[in-house]
């Protein structure tokens, strides 16, 4: 068995009895492996460190044959998950039980890692991992013809570990875009927006991921709260909302129907993805979730004419959903909803504080609701829409 390896992570961690400090990610060749004492001069103190009260969420699934040890009896503790290591053995997830029974407040130190074989992916440094004290975040953007937005999103999600890209088959160039921001980019066929998502979620290298469409940009205020979770491991919750700020020819949108458009985006996808119909898709996740206070900007309409053709064909397949999920409609729909749509937004929901934007806005949306009823009253008497 070859020697072990110690990684050092980014932050005051101890190992086996050993302090260690910052070192931005060197390694240490461990002569005697786990149960090593003493103190390195000018390391910190076993006070200082406990005052920290800081883990480390590491991802055990990133390589195979990845040891762990922690100073309490070769044990340490991975989110939920409790592992146990053995020199003589490969590494095991414990049983719900044992996760009970055995896990400890988590401070997390450091990885034992065997030398990995040639040609895996997790190689750095002379063939060992270093693997950060921060969980690994991966950016999920699915796209078609959007050669014109797509660098701006990249852009907005360059402090992730991870932007990956799944296309439909774009005819511009927004693939190769996307790839010369170092993007990772997927081309598939469009089976719809739920599932073309999930799909993008399922394909991430990472467990935790931020969803956004091509036409969204993290604000620099949710990319500072992002970032600050991600060093903390996003303890304490599957997943967090974010407010989604809508763009109406040159000025956002604080009103109405269109504000707060609350949406949860970053989530452990083990926990969580994408449901509901293919159109008007949603998140759902099992367990805690937080609420972030930074924007989630939203540059979807290039023009009226835009808005109206998007409305129309969100229209059309939100109606042929509902028929085919065995819902049917009256007159009474197409009449009255697009009027309490319309009284919601602007008047209750104060989109008139919006101006004419908010006007235009309010008109518009009551237009689809009056579309989508009307696709499905058609429908429901034996018609196409």
């Amino acid at each position: 068995m070859p020697p072990p390896r110690l990684v050092l992570f980014d932050m005051p961690f101890a190992a086996g009895g050993t302090n260690l400090t910052r070192q931005s990610l060197r390694e240490r060749q461990l002569q005697g492996g786990p149960g090593l004492t003493g103190k390195a001069p000018g390391e910190p103190s076993r006070s200082s460190r406990e005052r920290s009260g800081q883990w480390c969420p590491i991802r055990p699934e990133l390589v195979a044959g990845v040891s762990y040890d922690q100073a309490t009896g070769g044990r340490f503790r991975h989110g939920t998950r409790l592992l146990r290591w053995r020199p003589d053995k490969a590494p095991r997830q414990c049983t719900d039980e044992q996760l009970g029974r055995e896990a400890r407040p988590s401070r997390l130190i450091a990885q034992l890692l065997y030398t990995l074989p040639p040609g895996n992916p997790a190689h750095r440094d002379g063939g060992a991992l270093g693997v950060a004290s921060r969980t690994g975040l991966s950016a999920c953007i699915i796209t078609f013809n959007e050669a014109d937005r797509i660098e701006s999103c990249v852009r907005s999600v360059s402090f992730c570990d991870e932007v990956i890209v799944v296309d439909s088959h774009s005819s511009d160039d927004t693939r190769e875009r996307a790839a010369a921001l170092g993007a990772r980019v997927i081309e598939r066929d469009w089976p719809g927006y739920r599932s073309q998502k999930q799909f993008a979620v399922e394909a991430a290298r990472h467990d935790w991921v931020l969803c956004l469409d091509a036409d969204e940009r993290v604000s620099d205020e949710l990319r500072r709260e992002v970032a600050s979770l991600r060093e903390r491991g996003f303890a304490g919750h599957a997943g967090w909302s974010v407010p989604r700020i809508t763009d109406y020819f040159g000025r956002f949108l604080r009103h109405g129907n269109a504000y707060p458009d609350r949406l949860v985006r970053l989530f452990d996808r083990r926990r969580g993805g994408w449901v509901g119909r293919e159109i008007h898709e949603n998140t759902r996740v099992a367990g805690r979730v937080g609420r972030l206070a930074g924007h989630l900007e939203h540059y979807s309409y290039r023009s009226l004419a835009d808005h109206q053709r998007r409305m129309q064909r969100y229209a059309e397949l939100m109606g042929e959903s509902l028929h085919e999920s065995g819902k049917r409609c009256g007159l009474g729909k197409v009449l009255l909803n697009p009027q309490w749509r319309f009284l919601r937004g602007y008047v209750l929901r104060l989109g008139f504080l919006d101006g004419w934007r908010g006007l235009v806005f309010a008109l518009v949306e009551s237009d689809y609701v009056r579309r989508k009823y009307l696709h499905l009253y058609i429908r429901s008497r034996g018609f196409t829409g």
